[in-house]
């Protein structure tokens, strides 16, 4: 256990004690911004992704993508005789390995545009990206109009709920609320992936056995993915 794994017992605890002393309604009340983002997210985000990938971040991406895994060099390496083992032999995390060696098919290919096994990878990983930055823009969009709309009709606060099940249910109601945060903060870490300076932060990570493992089984993350699957 390491000091990020302490980070991600920290912000569920936070969620869960707090939850657990305002009790369930208005633990509710509290997730219910985070509800409406997931739905509005599964709705709308391919919508905003087609978007982003009409305009030249799609293509800066794939190159950024291209110089930072040195993909021109592993396909040369005569060492790397076929896809798999040039996928395996890169520097990322095993589930976007595993998505990479899952997705590469005709069809995948066909749905990105891609000509190559160059293009298949960068292509993927920009798609992935792109699917991150929109999740990110509708989810912290609609939390906040949610937040404001609640604000507005607050006198809902005001219903009485009394005893130790409210208080039970609110308690695994912030867990919840806790880990949607930490699955939330993972898809915007993973966009951080290919900057350098973030190299030591994800060695660490890599390292912790709670963080890691979360950040592995990224329940958001994986609905990202399976849009290519």
């Amino acid at each position: 256990m390491n000091v990020l794994d302490i980070i991600v017992i920290c912000i569920i605890l936070f969620f869960a004690i707090k939850s657990y002393r305002s009790g369930l309604i208005m633990s509710f009340l509290s997730f219910l911004p985070s509800v409406v983002a997931l739905i509005s997210t599964y709705m709308f985000q391919p919508v905003l992704s087609g978007f982003i990938r009409s305009t030249n971040l799609y293509g800066n991406l794939k190159s950024s993508i291209g110089s930072f895994l040195n993909i021109k060099n592993l396909i040369s390496d005569t060492a790397l005789h076929t896809q798999t083992e040039i996928i395996n032999n890169m520097n990322l995390p095993d589930f976007l390995k595993n998505s990479l060696l899952e997705n590469n098919n005709p069809v995948i290919y066909n749905i990105i545009d891609a000509t190559g096994i160059e293009d298949y990878i960068t292509g993927l990983i920009a798609n992935m990206l792109i699917n991150i930055l929109s999740v990110i823009i509708i989810f912290v969009v609609t939390s906040i109009a949610v937040k404001i709309a609640i604000k507005i009709i607050s006198t809902v606060k005001k219903i009485p709920v009394v005893g130790a099940l409210d208080r039970f249910v609110g308690l695994l109601l912030g867990v919840l609320q806790g880990s949607v945060i930490i699955w939330v903060i993972g898809i915007g870490l993973t966009f951080f992936y290919f900057n350098p300076s973030f190299k030591v932060f994800f060695n660490l990570l890599e390292s912790s056995k709670i963080a890691n493992f979360m950040y592995e089984n990224n329940i958001l993350l994986f609905m990202i993915l399976r849009i290519f699957g």
